[in-house]
């Protein structure tokens, strides 16, 4: 995602783009609609978002925001 100069992102990060990130890492395939962003994610940096996997079971992810080149 476009940043400007003070690391403020054009537009915000969505769940499609975490679960779009963790399949190309390699990890697996998630479904949009089980991660839930702690906030909105407007600027580049350290964020969470957790995944819900079963009623029982949630792993957390920490994301790393970065501007693209």
């Amino acid at each position: 995602m476009k940043a400007g100069p003070n690391g403020r992102l054009f537009g915000a990060v969505k769940t499609a783009d975490v679960a779009e990130a963790v399949k190309a890492q390699g990890i697996g395939e998630i479904d949009k609609r089980k991660v839930e962003l702690t906030g909105s994610i407007r600027s580049t940096g350290k964020n969470e978002a957790t995944v819900r996997l079963s009623a029982e079971l949630v792993a957390r992810l920490a994301l790393q925001v970065v501007a693209a080149k």
